[in-house]
């Protein structure tokens, strides 16, 4: 039965998958904030998001080696562990955090709020910016690593029991369209993949297909996934180190923050379309940083601050602003930005960032980014609970 529901998800989105298979992709539509690269206050020119140990790999190597200088050209990836561990158990309902209990007959679906921490990412950096404040404009190589999590996220009340139902009605749909379609499968399963004429034969065969309500179900569950919780509880730290020459590494960073986050929906007729606010805190401790009277040594700051902006389909645009503490005091240095995210693609997102900066030598910020993954994210579609 799993094998027949992903031939069925399959056919709805491409028309022309066999069954195969027992696993569907799965995809985290939001663009991250990797703490590697909010340690830098840099937006990085490539992020890669490698679903896999090897695609990882790949792309570090490919990057030491177009850089020539034998350290990478800023190049940045994070991943999720979880998608890199044995798929085995793996299923919609694990991935989703759903769980059903039958009470006289009534079943009431429940999610676990603390879901969140099982898909903590680890997110690297290679950055070749001059971070340091004094009168060298020479870059330092800089290697960031980070840790994010998701500790708590709450829906709205319904929400649980709108996709346990969902997709319990989809899978029911499935059934009877597999059972009115037998004779399209035996005959999909009879081909020959080494025929020639193997694609031809199939989407010939697959144009036969009798659909019932399945696409429209299928949409309004991936509606239900993709839509944001009304608060979530992000926390995160990082560390970088700065190769002042070709001898001297030494930590430039280390940080620790937490984030609170509430997503409200636009309209009820769209629901993921939202209007987003955050709130932020931020301990920074910096070794090189300019105090008041010029001089370049250790400082330990607390940012506090958020964001807002409207979130769409395809579109994020925002607005943050920092404000910081350097050593109990109050300073005079703030950091706002405008934020642009765009989807391009299934796996591609542009992001940019404009405005001003923390003193520094990068006060000013310009820079477009690319969002790439690779790899592939996959749970199972079990029966339902």
């Amino acid at each position: 039965m799993k094998k027949a529901l992903v031939f069925l998800l399959f056919l709805f989105t491409a028309k022309s998958a066999l069954p195969q298979s027992s696993t569907g992709k799965i995809t985290d539509l939001a663009v991250p904030s990797s703490p590697a690269f909010v340690i830098t206050d840099i937006t990085p020119t490539l992020v890669q998001d490698p679903g896999t140990p090897k695609s990882f790999v790949l792309g570090v190597a490919q990057s030491f080696q177009k850089s020539g200088t034998g350290f990478p050209d800023n190049y940045s990836a994070e991943f999720a562990p979880y998608w890199w561990t044995d798929p085995r158990g793996r299923n919609i309902y694990k991935f989703l955090g759903l769980s059903a209990t039958t009470v006289n007959g009534k079943k009431t679906w429940r999610e676990n709020p603390a879901l969140g921490i099982k898909f903590t990412t680890i997110s690297v950096a290679f950055i070749n910016k001059d971070l340091i404040p004094d009168t060298s404009s020479a870059a330092q190589k800089v290697f960031s690593v980070g840790v994010r999590s998701t500790l708590i996220k709450l829906y709205r009340r319904d929400h649980a029991r709108q996709l346990g139902e969902k997709i319990a009605e989809w899978e029911a749909a499935a059934q009877q369209e597999l059972s009115a379609n037998q004779s399209i499968i035996a005959r999909l399963a009879r081909l020959d993949p080494s025929d020639t004429n193997y694609t031809a034969n199939r989407l010939k065969i697959l144009s036969g297909y009798k659909e019932s309500k399945t696409p429209d179900v299928f949409k309004e569950v991936n509606d239900l996934i993709t839509q944001k919780p009304i608060f979530s509880w992000d926390v995160a730290a990082a560390w970088a180190v700065y190769g002042i020459n070709n001898e001297q590494i030494r930590t430039g960073r280390t940080g620790a923050w937490t984030t609170l986050s509430s997503y409200i929906p636009l309209s009820q007729e769209v629901p993921n379309n939202y209007f987003n606010i955050n709130a932020s805190v931020r301990y920074l401790a910096d070794n090189f940083q300019k105090n008041d009277k010029g001089i370049i040594g250790m400082a330990n700051n607390v940012d506090i601050g958020g964001n807002a902006g409207l979130a769409f389909n395809q579109l994020t645009i925002a607005v943050e602003s920092l404000y910081r503490y350097t050593n109990g005091v109050a300073n005079t240095q703030n950091r706002t930005v405008g934020i642009i995210k765009v989807k391009v693609a299934e796996n591609m997102y542009i992001n940019g960032t404009f405005g001003k900066d923390f003193a520094g030598p990068n006060k000013l910020i310009s820079v477009f980014g690319i969002n790439w993954g690779f790899g592939k994210e996959q749970a199972t579609l079990p029966v339902s609970l």
